[in-house]
C-alpha cells in the first residue's frame, strides 16, 4: 500500500521513499477496508462471482422499430392504395377520421394487408406505443398485438408513385416497415379474435 498526496507527502514525491517507510499500520490497512466496504457496499459479504453480479437488465421492448414517425405517409397509404375507390368510401371516412382524431397521441403506424397474394387492401392498423405495435383498428380478425415472426412479406411505401414495395431478404419490423402481410398460422390463431378500435 502507498502513502496518499492528503497524508502530508506531495503525490510526486512517493517515489523517493524509501520503501521501510512507505509500511503501512495495521490500523490503516482496516481504515481503508471500512473505507472500500462504504464505497462498495455490494462486495460485502462472500467475495465470489455471486456477489459481484450486477442487477439484472430491465427487459427489452417486444418490438423495437426504431421509427420516429410515419404518419403522413401512413395516411396516404390509407387514403390512397388500402381503401381507395367508391366501394371503400364509407369504411375510408370511418378510418380517416378516427386516424385523425383518438389516434393523434401516436406517431408510429404498420399497415397489415387483408391477404399476401399482392393485393393491399386493407385488413388492419397497428400503432407503435413505444414498447409495442398494438391493434389500434381492424376490419378482419387480427391479433391484439404485432410482434416479430408473425409476418412473412414486409413492404415500404412509396409516396411518390403511391406504390407498396416490397422489402426483399427482410424478416423482421424495423423502421422502414410501413406494411405487413400475415402469416396465414398466424390468422388461425385462437389469440387473433378481436377487431380493436
Amino acid at each position: 500500500a502507498m502513502g496518499r498526496p492528503d497524508d502530508g507527502e506531495a503525490h510526486s514525491h512517493l517515489s523517493a521513499v524509501p520503501p521501510m517507510a512507505q509500511a503501512v499500520s495495521p490500523v490503516r490497512v482496516q481504515q481503508q477496508q471500512q473505507q472500500q466496504r462504504e464505497s462498495f457496499p455490494e462486495r460485502e459479504g462472500e467475495e465470489g462471482p455471486e456477489s459481484r453480479r450486477a442487477a439484472p437488465p430491465a427487459p427489452p421492448p417486444a418490438v423495437s422499430i426504431g421509427r420516429a414517425c410515419n404518419r403522413k405517409l401512413i395516411r396516404n397509404a390509407l387514403q390512397n392504395v388500402c381503401l381507395a375507390g367508391e366501394p371503400n368510401r364509407p369504411v375510408r371516412e370511418e378510418v380517416l377520421q378516427k386516424f385523425d382524431g383518438e389516434l393523434k397521441r401516436f406517431d408510429a403506424f404498420v399497415i397489415v394487408f387483408n391477404g399476401s397474394l399482392g393485393r393491399h387492401d386493407f385488413r388492419a392498423l397497428y400503432a407503435y406505443d413505444g414498447q409495442q405495435l398494438i391493434r389500434v383498428l381492424a376490419r378482419f380478425n387480427c391479433p391484439a398485438t404485432l410482434e416479430n415472426g408473425m409476418a412473412d412479406r414486409f413492404f415500404r411505401y412509396d409516396t411518390a408513385t403511391r406504390e407498396f414495395r416490397e422489402l426483399p431478404g427482410v424478416e423482421r419490423l424495423s423502421a422502414v416497415t410501413d406494411a405487413v402481410s400475415l402469416k396465414a398460422s398466424v390468422l388461425r390463431r385462437k389469440g387473433a379474435g378481436g377487431r380493436g378500435g
